[in-house]
């Protein structure tokens, strides 16, 4: 993990949608806007295994950008369901599943589990904790709005380093990319930014 870094976390990568007929042009400008300031920034890929299996290029850019430290992939689970709903040895065969995915792609081994709405039952932590991840629900989680907004009332960008900003793929890219420029100019010394 790049701990001085602002972790820029992408929650359902490649998710099918009607509102997006190309997810991976998504993926990859979204990838694009967060490495504006790699020397302050890395994407954070929540991994959606099932679906992220269907993009070969996807999981290509993945290697790649983390190789070279642009990117963090994590989890998110085997599919988009309640894992709640499952009981513990199913969410372990689904946890094994995603580590076989990540081992037979040369991936490295995901530290995190965000789970598909924040599901955070005893049964979750406990088999988080049996796979070595930490489980990260919905609390504490800052969004890209409130976050530009922060930054340009207290012009802080130290209280930033190693904190997640928390994005889904339909949200908006603008509070984002502001929130990424700002920041840039405030450690490059232009304290009007």
């Amino acid at each position: 993990m790049t701990s001085s870094k602002v972790r820029i976390r992408d929650d359902d990568v490649l998710l099918p949608s009607s509102r997006w007929a190309e997810p991976m042009r998504r993926f990859k400008g979204f990838h694009n806007l967060v490495c504006q300031d790699t020397e302050h920034f890395i994407h954070v890929p929540a991994i959606l295994v099932t679906e992220i299996q269907d993009f070969p290029e996807a999981i290509e850019l993945i290697k790649a950008e983390t190789a070279n430290g642009r990117m963090e992939p994590q989890l998110h689970g085997l599919k988009h369901i309640d894992y709640g709903a499952l009981s513990f040895n199913e969410v372990m065969d689904h946890l094994d599943e995603c580590f076989q995915f990540f081992r037979g792609h040369q991936l490295p081994k995901p530290t995190i589990w965000y789970t598909p709405w924040g599901a955070s039952q005893d049964h979750l932590h406990g088999a988080a904790e049996a796979r070595n991840l930490r489980l990260v629900g919905t609390s504490g989680i800052i969004h890209p709005g409130v976050a530009r907004d922060a930054l340009n009332k207290h012009k802080n960008p130290e209280w930033w380093q190693g904190r997640e900003i928390f994005r889904h793929w339909w949200e908006s890219v603008g509070a984002l990319n502001e929130f990424v420029l700002t920041y840039k100019k405030l450690t490059e010394g232009d304290n009007d930014a």
